[in-house]
């Protein structure tokens, strides 16, 4: 399916690929060419939100800190949105944060309380 595409003059074509013998239409920008395709292919309801939702839930379940997460995802609240939206899809995270707070070697002069007799 060719059909000639309007650029915008706020980002440049991507170049031409060559695919199946033919050259394919340059689109002005990525999403031109997402859109293009989900069309193609009959998914009118699959959309950026979505990869967006599914990037950022991939993270959060591979244990990636919040605010790596938020500047990825180009927010500027150091990963407090992440936290509040996505916080509940891994309670290894909260494990392994707690986890972290052990680092601390146990001072030599500290002694265990002697246990009370059970009266």
């Amino acid at each position: 399916m060719k059909q000639s595409l309007t650029f915008n003059n706020q980002s440049p074509p991507l170049p031409p690929k060559r695919s199946s013998g033919e050259w394919d239409l340059p689109v002005p920008t990525f999403k031109h060419a997402f859109c293009k395709a989900r069309d193609e292919a009959k998914l009118p309801h699959i959309g950026f939100h979505g990869f967006r939702h599914l990037f950022v839930s991939k993270l959060v379940m591979a244990i990636v800190d919040y605010m790596t997460i938020a500047q990825w995802a180009g927010q500027q609240d150091g990963g407090a949105l992440i936290g509040k939206v996505y916080g509940h899809l891994n309670d290894a995270h909260k494990v392994a944060s707690a986890q972290r707070l052990t680092v601390f070697e146990r001072p030599a002069n500290v002694t265990d309380l002697p246990k009370q007799a059970a009266g």
